[in-house]
């Protein structure tokens, strides 16, 4: 408190006016306090700035002097990446009062390591639902890991109930053998990264196709380049081969001008010869298609 002394004066008269001034210190510049702060991978951090300030001011404005964030109002946020830890950020922050009195504020941001599950094992093969004539198989599928992280698989495999069949298996590739015909299999990929990820894959099927007896089976040809293109069953049982077989010499002319020759021929049900026909033209021919007519009459197209 001090005592000031104010003079009035004109030119007939002179007054003085003692009176009492009080002057108060400024208010001190606004206080922040933040400490330091921890989140996982992918986590999302909101500090309301305004509850952990001290001021006599009624506004206060922030401001990022460096690190990073984003600050909407009173509020501090940031989002940490999902590919981001281990890191630790450092964040300053300066908060102003209406006076323009400021105070920095620095705090640390650690990002810890969170372990992603591996993704679900995927492309198998053979492919989902497939029939097809197998005995011996090599199944195999993908899996990737987010982390990078080893894998190791467990597999689950039955015709009318699923059973572990292997586990810790390193490779994305494992062998059957002995299966048994005209039976449905399903199978499913267990996928573990060694450090609580465990993720199963969806249970996949296929089914292996009854192998037909074998009734006959007949050599046909000479010696040379003998070859069918095509093979075509008949009503009555037989069969029906187009290809082409090597020439016979024909008189006054050379091999060069005719070397082979379209060659049908007819097989019965037992797999003997009911007949045969060469057909030739000059140069190379051979039978290419065989197109049977409702009568079962022979209709074929020599290409040469």
């Amino acid at each position: 408190m001090e005592r000031v002394k104010i003079v009035v004066q004109s030119e007939r008269s002179r007054a003085v006016v003692p009176i009492e001034i009080e002057v108060e210190n400024p208010p001190p510049p606004p206080a922040l306090v933040i400490t330091n702060q921890k989140l996982f991978e992918g986590e999302f951090l909101e500090i309301d700035l305004k509850e952990l300030t001290t001021s006599d001011s009624e506004s206060i404005f922030y401001e990022i002097v460096s690190g990073v964030g984003e600050i909407q109002g009173t509020e501090y946020r940031y989002s940490a990446g999902l590919r981001e830890a281990p890191v630790a950020h450092r964040v300053t922050i300066k908060a102003i009062d209406e006076l323009g009195q400021w105070r920095c504020e620095t705090f640390s941001i650690i990002v810890m390591d969170k372990n992603h599950w591996p993704e679900e094992p995927h492309s198998p093969y053979p492919d989902d639902g497939v029939e097809d004539f197998m005995n011996d198989l090599v199944l195999s599928w993908k899996c990737e890991d987010p982390d990078g992280d080893s894998l190791s698989y467990s597999l689950y495999f039955g015709a009318e109930r699923l059973e572990v069949l292997a586990e810790e298996i390193a490779e994305t590739t494992y062998s059957l053998s002995s299966l048994e015909p005209g039976t449905e299999y399903s199978w499913q990929v267990l996928a573990d990264d060694g450090k609580g990820g465990v993720i199963r894959g969806p249970i996949w099927s296929f089914r292996t196709k009854k192998i037909p007896s074998l009734t006959w089976k007949r050599v046909i040809g000479f010696d040379g380049r003998d070859s069918f293109a095509k093979i075509r069953p008949l009503s009555d049982g037989g069969f029906i081969l187009a290809g082409s077989v090597d020439a016979e010499p024909v008189p006054n002319s050379s091999a060069k001008d005719l070397s082979r020759a379209g060659w049908v021929v007819k097989l019965d049900g037992n797999g003997y010869f009911a007949w045969q026909k060469k057909l030739m033209k000059a140069g190379d021919s051979q039978l290419a298609e065989i197109r049977m007519k409702l009568s079962q009459s022979l209709r074929s197209r020599m290409d040469t």
